[in-house]
């Protein structure tokens, strides 16, 4: 469930940005969740799509992270797909772009995999391995598994994956 703190969200230049990727770029929106905004045209897009929509890979994507959290496994909770307001620095003085599309998930503070080393790394890369064992029992294919995509916990000995938008399941093959 979304926390009661979040309403329409709105990204300014102030908020802070949390990761880049092929499909998106990530904001951290609250202390508990943070939105995937979704490219455009971006190349990703198009290929997972077929086209140009980013609510349909956006939507693919909350689906596979809603049954991997459902089956237990360490995913930031999906809280759902929406619209939010994207203001660039070139529309600060009331030219806002249109909406786009984002997923809304629980915010996890922690290492970035790819960020890791010594004693951290080595029980990152056990649960990692771990964890990829037993999505493919339950028909996951995280195509483009990697540990950056992945946020541990040290305190908690806990590795979340948190990016599934190259992953699949026989259910949610396309939308």
């Amino acid at each position: 469930m979304q926390p009661d703190n979040i309403e329409k969200i709105v990204i300014d230049p102030f908020t802070p940005v949390l990761g880049y990727g092929g499909q998106g770029v990530v904001y951290g929106v609250s202390d508990d969740a943070v939105a995937k905004v979704y490219h455009l045209n971006g190349p990703i897009t198009r290929i997972l799509a077929g086209g140009e929509d980013p609510e349909r890979v956006a939507m693919r994507e909350y689906y596979i992270q809603k049954m991997l959290h459902q089956a237990g496994f360490p995913v930031p909770e999906p809280y759902g797909v929406e619209e939010v307001t994207l203001i660039r620095p070139s529309s600060l003085f009331g030219l806002y772009k249109p909406d786009r599309t984002a997923l809304i998930a629980e915010r996890i503070n922690g290492v970035k995999g790819n960020a890791l080393s010594g004693e951290n790394l080595e029980r990152a890369l056990h649960l990692f391995d771990k964890w990829l064992k037993e999505a493919w029992k339950l028909e996951f294919t995280g195509i483009d598994a990697r540990l950056e995509d992945t946020i541990y916990v040290p305190s908690e000995n806990k590795l979340y994956f948190v990016d599934f938008g190259m992953w699949s399941h026989p259910s949610v093959y396309s939308l």
